[in-house]
């Protein structure tokens, strides 16, 4: 069976991961309540979240569609990281991890209108960041990079220059773990490459 790739994002950081593998995909924007459910566990809490993007555009697919839902955090010391609130929230965040090692964690759901498909896995990666000064954040800052991103930075942007080391999935960390997905993908027979 031909199947078509809905990414229930509107991430332009999803997209430009997953059209390294796939060429033709539709991407509908899942509004939904993106709140950690603090009764579950970090991974199962975005994992509910993941779910709720993919089952929020569901009604708008055809029967041969796969749907991708996925939600990106950043944890240190058990804290979640999500976008940050305002200027002063990134700084405080990003102070934070200056110096430290933190997680990405992504969670993805897959899914089809009719439920014979349902994929869900978590990708974790390790970042050490660099002591990084007052005044360096500030500049960053003034880039509004930091807007919209999990943990105030985009690895994949300026601030890569906080990072010192990665251990584990460089997708993951920008938003969506490509490779891992397809393969999850190709284990139920469904080859997009």
């Amino acid at each position: 069976m031909e199947y078509n790739i809905v990414l229930a994002s509107s991430s332009p950081r999803r997209k430009e991961l997953l059209k390294r593998f796939i060429n033709n995909f539709t991407i509908k924007s899942a509004n939904v309540d993106e709140t950690i459910d603090k009764n579950l566990s970090i991974h199962d809490a975005l994992l509910q979240i993941a779910r709720k993007k993919a089952e929020a555009v569901k009604n708008e697919c055809d029967n041969n569609d796969i749907i991708i839902g996925a939600d990106t955090v950043v944890v240190f010391n058990n804290k979640i990281y999500g976008k940050p609130k305002n200027k002063e929230d990134a700084f405080n965040t990003l102070k934070i991890l200056s110096d430290n090692t933190h997680l990405v964690i992504t969670s993805v759901c897959c899914i089809d209108k009719q439920y014979k498909i349902h994929i869900e896995f978590t990708e974790e990666s390790k970042v050490k960041f660099i002591n990084i000064n007052d005044n360096l954040i500030n500049k960053y800052l003034l880039l509004d990079e930091y807007k919209d991103k999990a943990g105030s930075y985009a690895a994949q942007g300026i601030g890569s220059i906080f990072i010192e080391k990665i251990d584990g999935c460089y997708d993951n960390i920008v938003g969506l773990p490509v490779g891992k997905l397809v393969r999850k993908l190709i284990d139920n027979n469904i080859y997009l490459i």
